[in-house]
């Protein structure tokens, strides 16, 4: 049972005003599936607040200070504060983005001047979109640089356009707009969707995807593997002359896998390239550092949850502690790090869907 205690403190004072708004996300909360949210340490919260709300139409559900009892967990000296804002795109119940601005701290960056290929940490996540072309100019505009411009993907299911757009903390937004078939289980696109999927490149594919499916319990619901595409534009921005002899390995993973009252929202995406080598950032995917710091799973039983990852020979980062994870209200939560250094982190809120 969690316990209530530190919200005698500086939590009360935040979460009072906004007691109904988080007892009522927290009911929403779909336990044991996908992720719920998606963190980014940023160097101007201000400015990426207002850029994704002009341009992803998202709103926002919780603003104010990140509670020390989660500093305290990610094993910042006290010196360390922050300010956060949580940011929903409208009826979406998950694929919330959680902006962070530390302070009083050092940072490094997870993966400076990034390139597709390069591996370590969480890359980024993506996003659905009504016209690419659109978002794509705007993100420009707001000073995020495209690793190519917009380029037609078909695969044996669908046909998409996409671009990648890289922001100021090297996080990567990965855009698409359904081409063929039309598009289902994003009923609230307007702007920009939810976040839906967050994704990573592997140094070691197969053991990270078995450690995700081995040791976290997910399930992979589709695996693709060849070619990048034939030489010409391609969506990751290698050159044109050699991306017909690039290989790359994709797995989508999800703790509920191809369920079909599930709609994979929440999953991972792993890809490991072959003929294209570069930096390794392994070491760098945690907070505070710039970029995306961590995933987060909201989980029935956190603290059963860490101890069957424990018998299963996995190092948690930080064992289950009762924080403040406004908006959903008193939570208890753990991190874990997968293979390629990207942190995870579970967590059981106390007041949970009946």
């Amino acid at each position: 049972m969690l316990r209530r205690t530190f919200l005698s403190g500086g939590v009360a004072a935040i979460a009072a005003p906004r007691a109904h708004g988080a007892e009522a996300i927290s009911k929403s909360l779909r336990l044991d599936a996908g992720f719920q949210e998606i963190v980014i340490s940023v160097p101007d919260l201000e400015q990426a607040v207002a850029f994704y709300q002009r341009v992803a139409g998202w709103r926002i559900v919780y603003r104010g200070a990140t509670q020390p009892e989660m500093l305290a967990a990610w094993k910042l000296p006290e010196s360390a504060k922050a300010n956060e804002a949580v940011l929903q795109n409208p009826g979406d119940p998950s694929g919330f983005v959680r902006l962070i601005k530390f302070r009083g701290i050092a940072q490094d960056e997870v993966r400076p001047s990034a390139r597709a290929w390069d591996t370590g940490g969480f890359a980024g996540f993506g996003l659905r979109a009504r016209d690419v072309w659109q978002k794509y100019f705007q993100f420009r505009q707001g000073g995020w640089h495209g690793l190519s411009q917009p380029v037609a993907v078909q695969d044996e299911r669908y046909s998409d356009l996409r671009v990648m757009v890289q922001g100021s903390a090297n996080e990567v937004v990965d855009i698409a707009q359904r081409l063929d078939p039309p598009l289902g289980n994003f009923p609230n696109l307007k702007e920009l969707s939810y976040a839906f999927n967050v994704f990573a490149t592997v140094k070691d594919f197969d053991a990270t995807v078995a450690f995700y499916t081995d040791k976290l319990g997910f399930k992979v619901y589709l695996r693709h593997e060849g070619l990048v595409g034939p030489p010409g534009p391609n969506l990751f921005g290698l050159p044109h002359n050699v991306v017909n002899n690039v290989y790359r390995r994709v797995a989508f993973l999800h703790p509920q896998g191809d369920n079909p009252r599930d709609d994979h929202a929440g999953s991972v995406s792993l890809m490991a390239f072959y003929g294209a080598q570069g930096e390794d950032f392994s070491l760098r995917g945690r907070p505070p550092n710039l970029g995306v710091i961590a995933a987060r799973f909201p989980v029935s039983d956190a603290v059963a949850k860490a101890e069957e990852l424990k018998t299963k020979g996995v190092m948690l980062e930080y064992e289950p502690e009762d924080v403040g994870m406004l908006p959903y209200g008193a939570v208890s939560v753990f991190g874990v790090r997968d293979p390629n250094g990207a942190w995870i982190e579970f967590f059981e809120p106390a007041d949970k869907p009946s």
